[in-house]
């Protein structure tokens, strides 16, 4: 293609001009089709990779930060927009991701420590251990004393 443009250019006449337009144009749809396809199989858009840095962050400051709000701002973009990608990229709301994090530690902190229910509700940034209570049984269906007594139960016992 590039041969056949530079023979053109130099065969000065009446069809040149045209027929360096139109060597121009498959040459620059050729190159266009290279660089598309060159990313095409890359298969991580945008909205994947804000969704993985939010799961980053959660896994960073779910300690410190409980709202999408906070993380969206982490991320420099709007809450709205970052709701909405989250959910169309995993199927849930982006607080339910904070929320399952925030239970997957409790749930950690419960089998793997002796500390006190209040004293892992603290750890996780409630200041309120009934508020602990009934938020670990919103999300995981059993308060936090029967998940403990049952998990060690089943795992301690031979």
């Amino acid at each position: 293609m590039i041969v056949r443009l530079n023979t053109e250019y130099g065969m000065p006449g009446d069809w040149q001009q045209g027929m360096l337009a139109a060597y121009l144009t498959v040459l620059l749809t050729y190159l266009s089709r290279l660089y598309v396809e060159q990313f095409k199989d890359s298969g991580v858009s945008a909205d994947q990779l804000l969704l993985k840095s939010f799961q980053s962050e959660i896994n960073e400051r779910f300690r410190e930060l409980r709202e999408v709000s906070e993380y969206a701002s982490l991320l420099n973009i709007s809450a709205g927009h970052l709701s909405e990608v989250i959910k169309s990229q995993s199927g849930k709301p982006a607080i339910k991701h904070i929320h399952e994090r925030l239970a997957l530690e409790a749930r950690r902190l419960l089998f793997h420590t002796g500390s006190s229910l209040k004293e892992i509700a603290f750890d996780l940034g409630f200041s309120d251990a009934s508020y602990f209570n009934r938020f670990f049984k919103r999300e995981c269906g059993v308060t936090p004393v029967e998940y403990r007594t049952s998990t060690r139960k089943m795992y301690h016992e031979y």
